[in-house]
C-alpha cells in the first residue's frame, strides 16, 4: 500500500475524530510536530489537514514514504488498532498516535547545504 491517496486520508479524519481524535493527539502523528523551527507554533489541527488534502486532489503532494504519505500511514495504525483493541475508550488515542510514530517515524528535515 502506497498512502497516497487524499481522500482516504480524509475519511480516516473524519472517522477518527468521531471517534474521539483530538487536534492536540493529530498534531502528534502530523510531520510539524517534529520540526518546530520549520513550524514554531508545531500546530496542525485536523481541519487544516482535511482542507490541504482537498487542495491536493491531483497534485501529487501525496508521493509514496513522503510527508504526507506517512502521515496517512500513521493514521491507518491508529484507526485499525483503535478498533481492533481499543474500541469506546479515546483516551488511547495518545498511545496509539505514539505508537504509530514509533512504528512510522519523521522523516528528516532536510535543510539547505551551507555555504
Amino acid at each position: 500500500m502506497s498512502y497516497t491517496d487524499p481522500k482516504r486520508t480524509v475519511e480516516l479524519l473524519d472517522e477518527l475524530e468521531r471517534l474521539g481524535l483530538t487536534d492536540t493527539v493529530f498534531e502528534r502523528l502530523h510531520h510539524f510536530w517534529q520540526h518546530p523551527e520549520a513550524n514554531p507554533q508545531r500546530h496542525h489541527k485536523i481541519h487544516q489537514h482535511r482542507i490541504y488534502c482537498a487542495m491536493d486532489m491531483g497534485e501529487g503532494h501525496f508521493q509514496a514514504g513522503r510527508n504526507n504519505a506517512r502521515v496517512q500511514h500513521r493514521l491507518e495504525i491508529v484507526s485499525a488498532c483503535y478498533a481492533a483493541y481499543h474500541p469506546g475508550d479515546p483516551s488511547v488515542f495518545p498511545q496509539l498516535a505514539d505508537a504509530a510514530v514509533n512504528l512510522i517515524p519523521f522523516l528528516p528535515l532536510h535543510t539547505a547545504p551551507r555555504s
